[in-house]
């Protein structure tokens, strides 16, 4: 969610520690601590970090955000109560389907920040030339989603991003970044 008028983005984090039962207490720890306890959100507990950011602890998963409806939205989702989120969107269905229990899961839906970031890249091009020439490498249009995991396995931790872009891009940093696959066992 992008403010009018300026000021800091807001959204939803949801974090499910799953079977990870120590960074669930150290996140009840820190709300306990750092928190204020509000009035439940949806019948689950919720507490206030610095006035700014509520979050509500269920048993499975931890969600926050900037915005009070924003944290119930979410709640009725996962209850089957409300139909449309992230994974009823046809475009991130496939990147959704790949959660595989994985502690830390980051899912962007970059469609709907197009508008933000081609202004923000137009407002620099006017008054920087080289600006105009890394926005035009950017192609801040074809930005579909970025995902991004933490996996445990059985050789220990590793991080995965992916940039999804649309079919036709013409993102020239994407492609110039872009390498050959490397070899996991080298």
């Amino acid at each position: 969610r992008l403010p009018v008028g300026g000021g800091l983005p807001g959204g939803v984090l949801v974090l499910h520690p799953g079977e990870l039962e120590t960074v669930r207490g150290l996140i009840e720890a820190a709300l306990l601590a750092q928190g204020t306890p509000e009035e439940a959100i949806e019948g689950v507990p919720a507490f206030a970090l610095q006035g700014q950011v509520h979050v509500a602890v269920s048993r499975r998963i931890v969600v926050a955000s900037d915005r009070r409806e924003d944290i119930a939205a979410v709640l009725r989702r996962i209850a089957g109560k409300e139909e449309a989120s992230l994974v009823t969107n046809p475009a991130l269905r496939e990147q959704l389907a790949k959660r595989n229990g994985d502690p830390f899961f980051c899912c962007l839906n970059a469609a709907p920040l197009r508008p933000f970031l081609k202004g923000i890249l137009q407002a620099q091009a006017s008054s920087d030339p080289r600006a105009s020439l890394a926005a035009a490498a950017l192609d801040p249009e074809s930005l579909q989603a970025f995902v991004a995991r933490l996996a445990v396995g059985d050789d220990g931790l590793a991080l995965e991003a992916d940039l999804y872009l649309e079919q036709d891009h013409q993102n020239l940093v994407f492609n110039l970044l872009r390498g050959a696959p490397l070899d996991p066992v080298l």
